[in-house]
């Protein structure tokens, strides 16, 4: 069983202190399950590395996320508790990202909030969720796209927008044509703090130093 890396290695944040300070915005953060995560990296991590790694990155967004409102989708028990553990809203996925998303979507809809945040749990570098945050247009959606140019990193939806969520091969380009299909405005953000991703083993390189140390210690 792997050992969770401590909070306080990457400092205890926020995560727990979100207030309605932030508006009418929703964080929603799809995550499948710390375990059997990252398959693609099985050549260079073991399960127990790759299950800290997830859960160290989710820990990551969370922070960034400050003191928006959050909502974690998952089915996994782990995934659960660890939200529990961390005073972070967590509901059960519908079995898909596509629907994980929409379910986000529409929980936040439901208490309220005008736009609903949907970003990946897997971006290393990120630290905050500000430059997404601009704009209140419910005519309008903000993409970014990951640093591929390929996948959709972090989606910034209005709530009661006409949309789908498109993930896959290509979302990027399938979201936009979803936009323009609802005669939506697109606001594209490229940051590199938001673009970046962990995919294949050659991202690992864009990890923090103190992720990649903690994995490089877990086979000494």
């Amino acid at each position: 069983m792997y050992e969770p890396f401590a909070d306080a290695e990457y400092g205890s944040s926020p995560m727990s202190e979100h207030s309605s300070q932030s508006g009418l915005v929703g964080v929603v953060l799809p995550v499948r399950a710390f375990r059997g995560a990252y398959t693609r990296l099985a050549a260079v991590l073991n399960d127990d590395q790759r299950a800290a790694l997830a859960e160290a990155l989710l820990a990551g967004v969370c922070r960034a996320a400050g003191a928006l409102p959050t909502v974690i989708v998952s089915s996994d028990p782990g995934v659960h508790a660890w939200a529990t553990a961390h005073s972070i809203a967590v509901i059960d996925d519908p079995g898909s990202l596509n629907a994980a998303a929409e379910a986000g979507r529409r929980y936040w809809a439901e208490r309220g909030m005008g736009r609903a945040v949907i970003v990946h749990s897997d971006l290393p570098q990120i630290t905050s969720l500000q430059p997404v945050l601009t704009s209140t247009d419910p005519e309008t959606v903000i993409l970014v796209p990951c640093h591929r140019e390929d996948g959709t990193t972090v989606i910034n939806v209005g709530t009661s927008a006409p949309w789908q969520f498109a993930y896959g091969p290509a979302s990027f380009i399938a979201h936009q044509e979803i936009a323009a299909r609802h005669a939506l405005r697109v606001e594209v953000v490229r940051d590199p703090a938001l673009s970046r991703d962990i995919d294949v083993a050659e991202d690992l390189a864009s990890l923090p130093t103190a992720i990649a140390a903690a994995l490089a210690a877990m086979t000494e």
